[in-house]
């Protein structure tokens, strides 16, 4: 297309188009999730997506599992005694970034992300 070319029609149909107001970008609130994120960092915290970001509130960076039936069993039932996190406040980090989420169970989770 050759803007030159543009009818004075199609300039106010394209003008109108570009003025109109954007949707703004809602936050939802998805729960407790496990972020596994490029070059091996893995986050447990309330997720949150706007757009193209997330962002791990109350996060803790999960050093050690703990576990003996993988990643899964901690999303499930909660950290074990011989899980190790680290207080980490807010992690944000764009979807791309993301190599997975995993649901986690809420209720197992909750005493330890709100402590």
């Amino acid at each position: 297309m050759n803007l030159d070319d543009l009818t004075i029609k199609e300039i106010k149909d394209l003008k109108a188009l570009l003025s109109r107001p954007s949707k703004p970008i809602t936050e939802k609130e998805l729960g407790v999730h496990i972020a596994i994120l490029q070059r091996g960092w893995i986050f447990v915290g309330y997720l949150y997506k706007k757009g193209h970001e997330y962002t791990l509130k109350k996060a803790q960076c999960v050093r050690i599992w703990g576990t003996t039936k993988g990643l899964g069993e901690i999303a499930l039932n909660g950290p074990t005694s011989a899980t190790r996190l680290d207080a980490s406040g807010d992690v944000k980090f764009h979807e791309l970034v993301s190599v997975g989420l995993m649901k986690c169970e809420d209720s197992k989770w909750v005493t330890t992300l709100d402590n």
